[in-house]
């Protein structure tokens, strides 16, 4: 799923405030959908009243795709039965029903089930037309019963099967460095809604080697979003190289030689592109590279581990995060970028609280006077963001939002 392609912005579960979207569009489809197909006895029960309060009791079941900030069509998926999708018709025809039906059906594999069935009416072949563009196939007729207040109702339909065969998930393969962050625990469906639909950005660009940068102020949450990223896009059964910035700095012995504590020196002198783009980038960006070296100098305890290589495949995602990773070095490497927005009072609130194991009482002083100075100038000599193919507000880190497509 693209962005452009389609405009979907985000696919993510259904919240209680979206249900009378949902039962707008759930009316409105349904009629244009069944109409002189089914029944008088089940239309005398369909009212706009009556799917409204069927889009408050289901709402929990729904998963909604949102195309400019608004909720522009919806899913449904009770066990391996995909039962309503259903799309805002300014909105038909433009990818949105794809997009919707591929996630039930990933919906319908992760629960455990290797094929997913949905019921059309016969007359509706406008929709019948649709399940087979996307692979399901049409098993013939049946009797459905429709459910209703007065109960169910029987309607002639065709039965739509599709096997899903679950791709196998592929490895992470994670720098030796003893400054590496472990994946955080999953926090919240928006969450992995949002790191979700971003994956499937990555993934649409193509099927070969694919760099992505995330970058941000320090401490607004880089490491973990990258490892969230990583396990989705393994998942899809895509092998992920997992590398950090921090990780190629130059070493600490050789600090006499320049400046890398004030923060113009930091910015200027902290990190050897030179040796990343020669270890890791130029590999990954090569097609005959079979390796790559996924930590120059451990930050923490100065080790060398530029003998130690991760194979490479034609189709490895390699997953880069660190601060000033746009910068002309480097930028044209990446074939997706995202930054992490926080604010700067934020950034160095919460990169003090995380590095007072190792700086002690000058943590916030080392974000403050160093690390903030030096990202004032990044942004200002570079301005990394509209770079970004996506900007994403993780100032919550339980309700992450993106704020540009």
């Amino acid at each position: 799923m693209t962005e452009n392609a389609i405009g979907v912005t985000e696919i993510r579960p259904a919240r209680p405030g979206d249900a009378q979207t949902i039962g707008d569009i759930w009316y409105r489809g349904w009629r244009d959908a069944h109409l002189g197909n089914v029944p008088d006895a089940l239309l005398a029960v369909r009212t706009q009243e009556s799917f409204a309060v069927r889009a408050v009791q289901r709402v929990g079941d729904a998963v909604v795709a949102v195309v400019g900030g608004a909720v522009a069509g919806f899913v449904m998926v009770v066990d391996d039965e995909v039962e309503q999708v259903y799309v805002a018709r300014n909105h038909r025809g433009s990818g949105v029903a794809v997009a919707l039906l591929a996630e039930a059906e990933r919906l319908v594999a992760a629960g455990g089930h290797g094929r997913a069935w949905l019921a059309v009416v016969a007359g509706n072949l406008r929709a019948r037309r649709f399940y087979a563009r996307n692979g399901w196939e049409d098993t013939g007729l049946f009797a459905h019963d429709a459910p209703s207040d007065q109960g169910p109702v029987r309607v002639p339909a065709h039965r739509y099967v599709k096997h899903l065969m679950g791709p196998r998930r592929a490895e992470v393969h994670s720098s030796a460095s003893t400054w590496r962050q472990p994946a955080p625990p999953a926090v919240s469906p928006e969450r992995s809604a949002l790191v979700k639909a971003i994956a499937e950005r990555v993934l649409a660009i193509g099927t070969g080697r694919l760099l992505v940068g995330i970058d941000g102020l320090t401490a607004s949450g880089k490491t973990s979003f990258g490892h969230e990223l990583a396990e989705w896009i393994s998942a899809a059964g895509r092998p992920v190289l997992r590398a950090s910035l921090d990780d190629f700095k130059k070493p600490w012995k050789d600090r006499h030689l320049y400046d890398r504590e004030s923060g113009e020196g930091y910015y200027r002198n902290a990190y050897d592109y030179d040796v990343v783009k020669c270890l890791l980038l130029d590999p990954c960006r090569t097609p005959g590279a079979t390796s790559a070296v996924l930590c120059s100098i451990d930050p923490l305890t100065q080790q060398n581990h530029a003998a130690e290589r991760t194979a490479l495949t034609s189709d490895t995602v390699l997953i880069v995060d660190g601060v000033f990773a746009f910068r002309p070095e480097i930028n044209g490497y990446w074939d997706f970028r995202v930054w992490l927005h926080v604010d700067a009072e934020l950034s160095v609130q919460r990169g003090a609280a995380r590095d007072q194991n190792w700086a002690g009482s000058e943590a916030e002083s080392i974000h403050r006077n160093r690390y903030l100075v030096a990202e004032d100038i990044y942004l200002r000599e570079v301005e990394p963001l509209p770079m970004a193919d996506v900007i994403v507000d993780n100032s919550t880190f339980a309700s992450p939002r993106i704020l540009t497509p």
